[in-house]
């Protein structure tokens, strides 16, 4: 049957709604995909974000650590020079050395001579210095020796040499001839007393490096000793170690050195005053431990006829390992000899340990006496002995006048050295 078309017509329509409520999956995930590129952006950065903050803390305490220095040289002169001022009316005897005063509002001494004394008495006014030996005034009158062989290149480390484990009269160590330069005895040189070479030794590293070992509250005490509870364990105790007291208000402390413990008993090295006595006005006791987080020593380079050259490296952590000062042995090509700040350094594994070589690191050269920053690596041209490993190093600057590379013309010789990679060095400073 055929219906007409106005009964097709006449049927119901529906109408279909094209706006959709809601995503595809497709869109779903690339929403996905985008937020999670920005949430792995946002999370890398805080690694980075916490290295760089712990950089820029080293760097601030390393540049409080340089101004503490460069206050300390001003004051101490001394330090720098590696002997004692000269004094008037002193006994001198024939193993003394000696350096001039300085002149005016001079720092440094007139001149960069040493002169080692003769048996006697200074007199009351100073000799008038010259190249050679001079003859000074007093009761028993002093020959000064001019030392043209004293050493005019040092390092000043008492914390390093101190935590020595060997050869602590030289910094630097190994299978290389002639290795390291002197470590002078700063205690010794400078005549300081014993009581008084810890706080000596203190000034080379940063004044806030104390960490709270033992806390314990006093069941008795005394002027001189201070009694804990049974339970407290003072066997990692040691004189290096120091004791702060704090009143039972709160409002005051005192700081005092050990001579030592019996027991669970602290034995202070000077009294308490009164109102530290008996316990009852005391609230805690604190042992702390000193903790040379930010240490520093001085590199010296002083020549005749010149003025003195000094570098101040700074340390976070140093280890004072015996690998740390190993010198390894490096040349510079003798068909580059003018190229003054590569070399090519080199070490048997077997014998020596792998050193610490990377780019932006500090390393110390024994012959000149001096702190390079390396700028870049690369492998070892020509290639070194066999069985043997090396670089090829780039320096920021040149090597200093002061080192011996030769005649550049003369291409069968080349000119050796030895290097020092110690690690923890946070920046290193010219004085």
């Amino acid at each position: 049957m055929i219906r007409n078309r106005s009964h097709i017509a006449a049927l119901p329509t529906t109408t279909v709604d094209r706006h959709r409520h809601g995503a595809t999956l497709i869109e779903v995930l690339m929403s996905l995909l985008i937020f999670s590129v920005g949430i792995v952006s946002v999370f890398a950065l805080f690694p980075i974000s916490i290295l760089q903050s712990i950089r820029a803390t080293q760097l601030t305490n390393t540049r409080i650590q340089f101004d503490n220095v460069q206050e300390l040289v001003k004051a101490r002169p001394e330090l720098l020079l590696g002997a004692r001022y000269w004094e008037p009316g002193k006994n001198y005897t024939p193993t003394d050395v000696i350096v001039p005063r300085p002149l005016g509002n001079n720092r440094f001494p007139s001149n960069n001579f040493y002169y080692q004394a003769s048996a006697g008495t200074s007199g009351l006014t100073e000799p008038v210095w010259g190249p050679n030996s001079v003859t000074g005034t007093g009761s028993t009158p002093i020959t000064w020796t001019r030392l043209f062989s004293y050493q005019n290149k040092y390092v000043i480390d008492p914390v390093g040499r101190l935590n020595a484990t060997s050869f602590p009269d030289r910094f630097g160590n190994g299978s290389v001839a002639n290795v390291g330069v002197p470590r002078l005895n700063m205690e010794l040189d400078l005549n300081i007393p014993v009581i008084q070479q810890q706080s000596f030794r203190e000034m080379f590293s940063l004044p806030d490096s104390w960490n709270v070992s033992i806390e314990a509250v006093p069941t008795t005490s005394s002027a001189s000793a201070i009694d804990l509870a049974l339970d407290v364990d003072l066997s990692g105790v040691t004189t290096n170690d120091r004791v702060v007291i704090t009143s039972a208000n709160g409002r005051k402390s005192v700081i005092r050195n050990l001579t030592g413990y019996t027991g669970t008993t602290l034995n202070l090295a000077t009294p308490l005053p009164n109102d530290f006595v008996p316990e009852s006005k005391i609230s805690t006791v604190r042992v702390e431990v000193y903790n040379r987080r930010y240490t520093w020593m001085l590199t010296v380079n002083r020549e005749a006829t010149g003025g003195t050259q000094a570098q101040c490296a700074v340390f976070f952590n140093r280890g004072f390992n015996f690998d740390d000062e190993h010198v390894y042995q490096y040349n510079v090509d003798p068909l580059a000899k003018t190229v003054r700040n590569e070399v090519r350094v080199f070490w048997d594994p077997t014998v020596s340990p792998e050193p610490l070589i990377r780019e932006g690191n500090f390393v110390f050269d024994t012959i000149s006496c001096e702190w390079y920053r390396m700028v870049s690596l690369s492998p070892a041209d020509p290639p070194p002995p066999p069985g043997s490993s090396g670089f090829n190093i780039l320096l920021e600057k040149d090597f200093s006048g002061t080192h011996t590379f030769g005649d550049p013309t003369d291409n069968s010789i080349p000119e050796f050295g030895g290097l020092i990679f110690m690690p923890g060095i946070v920046h290193v400073y010219d004085l």
